[in-house]
């Protein structure tokens, strides 16, 4: 998750446009994380409230500490097989920023310690008076740690693409979605700035690196259906399971109360 503030001389992944086919695509893939009522569930709606329970924000620090803690070996996985340069350069920069790092010209990387997005993750358990340890200890307790498992499976197929997609585009793209309203309720609930910048520093940024995700992902695609089909499933999957982990009610609830997402989800077109 690169942030809204990397430097002019950071590289940049290719932003050529679309053609009408490939639009059409991405145009899918953003529908399908567009539709999804991730900031409906009971979850980030109680998060959202001003009377929020405390083991409730206890459980939003274990999940944001273990993932961005899991992220790091996720984009190193991804490319290590990624054989596609413009998906390699997307994984290196998400990395870089990642591990608080900058690229200055003239010298090479130059690290922020202030900015390791690992470090944002204890800074808001710390707030909420836990360590480290009671975080792997709850996750390990809540099965929160096993959240990614698809992804996991993806790699073990060595499908770095249906890989990415799952993770890029079906969850990194609805951290927007998903941050919003619950970083509203941490403020209303007194939580200082300082204490949220791990979510702060991604609602602006992840809209337009999932924007980006989709369009590489549909360039990457072209005009191979099969390829369309494995990335569109790989981008549903990401985006039920990211869903379910925010307190999605299940596949029979999601069709009765949000059945465009639904759609959206099993759609074969």
């Amino acid at each position: 998750m690169r942030t809204a503030t990397d430097p002019a001389d950071s590289p940049g992944c290719d932003r050529q446009p679309l053609d009408d086919a490939t639009a059409a695509f991405a145009a899918r893939l953003q529908h399908i994380v567009g539709t999804c009522p991730v900031g409906q569930t009971r979850m980030v709606r109680a998060l959202a409230s001003p009377r929020c329970p405390r083991a409730l924000e206890r459980r939003l620090a274990v999940s944001a500490y273990v993932g961005a803690r899991a992220f790091t070996g996720q984009l190193a996985a991804l490319i290590r097989l990624a054989d596609a340069p413009e998906a390699r350069l997307m994984l290196i920069e998400n990395l870089i920023d990642e591990e608080g790092l900058r690229i200055v010209s003239g010298q090479g990387l130059a690290l922020r310690p202030q900015a390791v997005h690992l470090r944002w993750a204890e800074i808001f358990l710390h707030s909420l008076d836990m360590t480290v340890d009671d975080a792997l200890a709850m996750a390990s307790a809540d099965g929160i740690n096993r959240r990614l498992t698809r992804f996991a499976a993806y790699l073990a197929a060595g499908d770095w693409l249906a890989a990415m997609a799952y993770l890029m585009v079906g969850q990194e793209a609805l951290v927007p979605a998903t941050f919003g309203p619950i970083i509203d309720g941490l403020r209303a609930r007194g939580h200082d700035e300082a204490g949220i910048v791990f979510f702060t520093a991604h609602l602006a940024a992840d809209l337009e690196h999932g924007g980006q995700a989709v369009a590489l992902m549909a360039r990457l695609a072209g005009r191979d259906h099969r390829r369309q089909a494995a990335i569109a499933d790989a981008v549903m999957q990401g985006a039920h399971d990211w869903w379910l982990s925010y307190g999605g009610d299940g596949a029979t609830d999601m069709a009765s109360r949000q059945p465009g997402w639904w759609c959206a989800m099993t759609s074969p077109s």
